[in-house]
């Protein structure tokens, strides 16, 4: 008989997935991240860079200001002020819930809170397939609605800069900031017509820089001013540290990305289903499907049909007993025994047709006296029927289970009586 459940074979595949599962569980714990490396996306910059304010970012860093990256959505969380660089829809969603940029600016001036805004550009510069420079017609609805949203009123205009050039040349902007060259590309700038807005860079028509909403929120109009390729010109990184050194008087500022196209919230179930940690689930769901199907189906020799008794039989005819001799008097009980031998043995030896217990005794007792046996099975059948304690009827059901003796004797006698 075979106890084996798994055949040597298929253990040994299932032994070599689960080091393989393991090993590779460890190296994506470790290396996983090196595996993932960002690709640039559209929505990544006006100009098609990865996180095109990294530059404003790493800069600000090294000039002594703590710079978070803001992806939780949490607006209003925030303490220090908020720069929301070329929005790029009017709302944006993290996890299951979804912002309206207009709403956050808003809620934060409500709250004291200031908030600069860095407007989209309104004209784009992009490579053709040939490697060529050419001009796409940009998001012009898009930046002045943004505009909108920060200043809250129909107050100013956003104006497309005047050179065709690809590049402009140095500029000279004076304003409640200072004196400083800007060097962009077709310059985008904003003019202001009501009242409530006040310029900080630039002239009134053709301003860099203004503030708006009791001067909780301060827009710039070019977003070149923040983007990797053109912040180290000029004075433009002089600029942003005027404005949060000196003006806003902070050492600390937070860059969003959630309308960057970058919101998130932690989840384990979208962190598992991007790739290198993607793996690792597949390798849990193919373990998972192995132990399935080692569990539906038999994957070794089968086992044997003959089983010894073990503890179960036992229990069963104990119980039975117990229950027996519970349900009805030791008498009856040895009556209905020593019945049951003598039915079961005439079945046996084939020794009588009658249904009546005492015919079957007697063609008992007639098959023991030839055979040259002493017991006899009518004598065993009234002392059942007359016994009268526990101890009598125990003795009267050794007795009985002797009759099965005359299966096993020669058929003739050794005297040779027929």
């Amino acid at each position: 008989m075979s106890e084996v459940l798994i055949a040597p074979v298929v253990r040994r595949v299932v032994v070599g997935l689960g080091v393989v599962s393991f090993i590779a569980t460890i190296a994506l714990l470790l290396y996983g991240s090196t595996l993932a490396d960002p690709r640039g996306q559209g929505r990544d910059s006006y100009a098609r860079g990865v996180l095109g304010h990294r530059a404003l970012f790493e800069t600000l860093e090294a000039i002594g200001y703590d710079v978070r990256r803001a992806r939780a959505g949490h607006f209003t969380i925030i303490r220090e002020p908020l720069l929301l660089i070329d929005p790029e829809a009017p709302d944006a969603r993290v996890g299951d819930t979804r912002h309206q940029l207009a709403d956050v600016v808003a809620d934060r001036a409500e709250a004291g809170l200031t908030t600069i805004v860095v407007l989209p550009k309104w004209v784009q510069s992009v490579m053709s397939g040939h490697g060529e420079l050419v001009v796409s017609p940009g998001p012009r609805d898009w930046a002045q609605a943004v505009l909108d949203h920060a200043l809250g009123e129909r107050s100013a205009t956003v104006r497309r800069g005047g050179s065709a050039r690809p590049n402009a040349g140095e500029r000279m902007h004076d304003g409640a900031l200072g004196r400083f060259a800007i060097d962009l590309p077709r310059p985008q700038s904003i003019a202001v017509e009501g009242g409530g807005v006040e310029v900080l860079l630039g002239p009134r028509d053709s301003a860099a820089i203004v503030r708006g909403r009791d001067g909780r929120v301060i827009v710039v109009a070019d977003p070149g001013l923040a983007h990797n390729a053109t912040v180290h010109l000029s004075d433009h990184a002089r600029i942003w540290h005027s404005l949060l050194g000196e003006l806003l008087g902070v050492d600390a500022v937070a860059i969003d990305e959630v309308f960057h196209g970058h919101g998130r919230r932690p989840s384990l179930r979208a962190a598992m289903g991007r790739f290198p940690a993607v793996l690792l689930a597949i390798h849990g769901l193919t373990l998972g499907l192995l132990v399935a199907l080692a569990g539906s189906r038999r994957f070794g020799p089968p086992l044997s049909a003959e089983r010894p008794y073990g503890r179960g039989p036992r229990e069963a005819v104990r119980v039975a007993a117990a229950l027996l001799v519970a349900g009805c008097s030791p008498r009856t009980l040895a009556r209905r025994y020593v019945e049951q031998v003598i039915v079961d043995l005439t079945n046996r030896l084939g020794t009588a047709d009658a249904d009546e217990v005492d015919e079957r005794a007697q063609a008992l007792d007639e098959l023991a006296e030839r055979r040259g046996d002493a017991i006899r099975a009518s004598r065993c059948l009234a002392a059942a029927r007359a016994a009268g304690s526990g101890a009598a009827a125990l003795d009267i059901a050794r007795d009985a289970q002797a009759l099965y003796r005359l299966e096993h004797m020669p058929r003739e006698s050794p005297h040779g009586s027929p």
